[in-house]
């Protein structure tokens, strides 16, 4: 063996897996389109419902919006979203604006030691807590620590509650 058989034989194997690479990425790329023809016919017609029940006003201006942008892209992206979104802590503020106007008119809850806002607010509380909940469990291996249990364990407690 020479001095560079060592490198040839190593340029052959990464070769090799790049070419098996390459074959596998066509072949995938082509069932994708096998199965993208498939579904075509499913897609135009949900979408041709979801345009009859728009406004055709709308629906023109947004067309118009979206060549201009595809001719050029200089002019707004209509993709983009323009509406910001309420963060949880601005929906608690609104909710407590509320209440506190409701309580001005009407100062005595009846049958009641929890306002409406508070029951909305626990709610959402209590539905991130089961996403995290959720989220912990799925991410919890199969070699977790005994700590790593029992705190999934107490959370799981404190859903219950």
């Amino acid at each position: 063996m020479g001095p560079g058989s060592h490198w040839d034989t190593m340029d052959d194997h990464f070769a090799d897996h790049n070419w098996r690479k390459l074959i596998t990425l066509v072949q995938f790329l082509s069932s994708r389109a096998e199965d993208v023809l498939k579904k075509h016919p499913a897609a135009v017609v949900a979408f041709l419902s979801l345009s009859s029940g728009l406004d055709p006003t709308t629906v023109r201006g947004w067309e118009d919006t979206v060549k201009a942008w595809e001719s050029d892209s200089m002019k707004p992206n209509p993709f983009v979203a323009t509406v910001r979104s309420l963060s949880y802590r601005k929906v608690g503020r609104q909710l407590a604006q509320k209440d506190e106007i409701h309580a001005r008119e009407a100062p005595t809850i009846i049958d009641s030691e929890i306002s409406a806002s508070q029951l909305i607010v626990q709610g959402l509380e209590l539905e991130e807590l089961q996403r995290r909940f959720e989220y912990d469990l799925k991410e919890l291996g199969k070699h977790a620590t005994d700590l790593q249990k029992v705190k999934l364990k107490e959370h799981a407690v404190t859903l219950h509650r």
